[in-house]
């Protein structure tokens, strides 16, 4: 189930989008639920809402209802003009000019299906959106010229993507000029290009269509040659119509890039390949003839890069050239060892926490604008390079926590609140419902520590003021918190990340005072003990850390009390290696950054 929620005052709002499609939107700042005086004008919202609500009511009534809506000749829903008018384009037209409508009372309308989600979203603001009904309000909405019902309708549809309806959601996104939904759907089906190629829906594509899809350069496939299987798939689907097309299908497969001993394979033990052999060898050898440079053949030399690349983010934190906190988002691309800048975060921000869930990264909490523990949360969207503000708020806020993904849902472990006071508290989001709830307390009141998830269990390492060496595991079965064995040194603010089955945690303050660790230690569940592994090439602590293709990396923090002890140096650890080596340098020197791990367009990434 989805509900819509619209700030019926000012421009369009916001969206808030999660999997039970519940969309909380707001015009700027957030709304208060209190009446406020801003420059003198007192807006109440509470007001509002019960205002809309008394409209819905009087029409589900029929009280006051001066025009009826005709859909089929069957079905009647009567309504309010004045309603209407305001929040379509079209009845506004109807209702304002001289239309028979306009004298009648009565609207008549063909093939709009779902009216009464439509006449509830005009009247509250409100709808729910599902997957039955989601194409049939964006028609609607498309026809009676609203555009926020189209828009989140559209929304909700991405959530229902999947191997067997994405080319024809494409389709849809396209004829009613969905750009969101459509840049979703291009993603999806260019990732899964291999499965999407073997659903009935690839196979029956308009030659066009083919021909569009055969031509990206962002196709997911591990070599070119499958991307000739699918051509040759579709042929023989309909093979007596679209043999014809073979040759004009093959242009398009980039045949410079698969291996000459499979190429001269195919072409022998394909029966469609085989039968078509003069001319199939004629394009062959017109293709090898001509160099990459030539501009009729240069996108053949090209090869296909898949939609997305993997970055590493860093988020936030102190910097030092802006003393203070930072909204700066930095992104390091392992494969190519460079860096460049995302989208700015809302708002500058410190002791923040940051996890990666169903492909969007969330930031949790922190000390921004003078508050010492916030319960705000944004999200980032990797596929659109954008914020936004839809999520709820904590329960309660905090500061210096540690946060993971674990199940699908977010884990906000420990922290500090308002008053400075370390928490044992955890508070879980359940991003079906955009609701936070409450789990099991630590064992111990924890800030400044660390986390990480490793066979469905949660592993919190260290802490503030005593608890140094201490650690805990959360067992997802049942959902209790479990002391572990000490760690072999006293660690403050160190980093942890599961590396192959195991708990790795890497530098640290040395207890209370000043001194730092180069040290590093592994905890294995199995023993259930800890060791020491080799150190850091330099003593760090409040890092930022992260795995990208088992290979380990620490990102800045600091070698001293001061922030002027920043480190701006990257430094990658290979277990096979058992060497930690500097790879890099932060363009811009930050203390305490959060990091992940997600994947983005490359188009972002230039």
């Amino acid at each position: 189930m989805s509900q819509v929620r619209v700030d019926c005052h000012g421009c369009l709002p916001q969206f808030t989008y999660c999997s039970t499609f519940r969309f909380h939107f707001k015009a700027g700042k957030e709304m208060c639920s209190i009446s406020d005086n801003q420059g003198g004008r007192t807006i109440d919202d509470k007001f509002r809402e019960s205002l809309l609500r008394s409209l819905n009511e009087l029409r589900q009534a029929c009280i006051l209802c001066d025009v009826l809506i005709r859909v089929d000749k069957t079905l009647e829903f009567p309504a309010h003009r004045c309603v209407l008018a305001a929040g379509s384009v079209y009845f506004q037209a109807l209702f304002s000019d001289d239309f028979r409508e306009r004298k009648s009372g009565v609207v008549e309308l063909e093939g709009i299906y779902g009216m009464e989600k439509v006449l509830e979203f005009l009247h509250t603001g409100e709808v729910e959106i599902n997957e039955s009904n989601a194409q049939d309000l964006v028609m609607a909405a498309d026809y009676l010229n609203i555009p926020a019902l189209k828009l989140h309708a559209a929304v909700a549809l991405e959530k229902f993507i999947n191997i067997s309806n994405c080319l024809s959601l494409q389709r849809f996104s396209t004829k009613f000029d969905c750009a969101l939904l459509k840049e979703s759907c291009t993603f999806f089906t260019n990732q899964n290009y291999s499965m999407v190629t073997k659903s009935e829906a690839f196979k029956e594509l308009s030659f066009e269509a083919l021909i569009r899809l055969l031509k990206c350069d962002e196709l997911n496939v591990h070599n070119e040659s499958e991307v000739l299987c699918s051509a040759l798939s579709w042929i023989r689907y309909d093979l007596q119509s679209r043999e014809k097309l073979l040759l004009e299908v093959l242009k398009h497969v980039r045949f410079p890039l698969i291996r000459k001993d499979y190429l001269i394979n195919i072409v022998k033990s394909d029966v469609l390949l085989r039968s078509n052999a003069v001319e199939v060898n004629v394009l062959l050898k017109t293709i090898k003839q001509t160099s990459s440079a030539s501009e009729k053949f240069r996108e053949l030399h090209v090869p296909r890069t898949g939609p997305l690349e993997t970055v590493v983010a860093l988020t936030g934190g102190r910097s030092v050239s802006k003393y203070g906190s930072n909204n700066s988002v930095l992104a390091y691309i392992p494969l190519r060892d460079s860096w460049v800048t995302l989208s700015n975060l809302h708002i500058p921000r410190h002791g923040h926490s940051a996890a990666v869930c169903q492909g969007s990264l969330y930031l949790v909490g922190g000390v921004c604008r003078n508050v010492s523990a916030h319960s705000h949360v944004c999200r980032f969207s990797p596929l659109r390079n954008k914020w936004y503000c839809d999520v709820a708020d904590l329960p309660h806020p905090v500061s210096f926590a540690a946060v993971v993904s674990l199940d699908e849902k977010l884990f906000v472990i420990g922290g500090k609140d308002c008053c400075n006071t370390a928490l044992r508290r955890t508070q879980c989001y359940n991003r079906e419902r955009n609701q936070w709830h409450f789990v099991a307390d630590l064992n111990l009141p924890r800030d400044s520590h660390c986390a990480t998830v490793l066979n469905d269990s949660i592993y919190v390492i260290s802490g503030d003021k005593e608890n140094f060496k201490s650690c805990e595991r959360y067992d997802s079965t049942i959902m209790r918190w479990n002391l572990l064995p000490d760690m072999t040194m006293s660690r403050q603010q160190p980093a942890v990340h599961a590396l192959r089955g195991k708990v790795l945690v890497v530098g640290g303050y040395a207890g209370s005072n000043y001194s730092m660790h180069t040290t590093c230690e592994i905890f294995d569940p199995k023993k259930f003990q800890w060791s020491l592994v080799p150190g850091l090439g330099v003593p760090r602590a409040g890092c930022g850390i992260t795995c990208v293709a088992e290979h380990v990396y620490v990102f800045g923090g600091s070698n001293g009390r001061s922030i002027l002890n920043t480190l701006d140096s990257v430094e990658c650890y290979n277990e096979e290696d058992k060497v930690w080596r500097k790879i890099s340098v932060i363009p811009e020197t930050i203390v305490a950054p959060q990091v992940a791990v997600f994947r983005m367009p490359r188009k972002y990434l230039t």
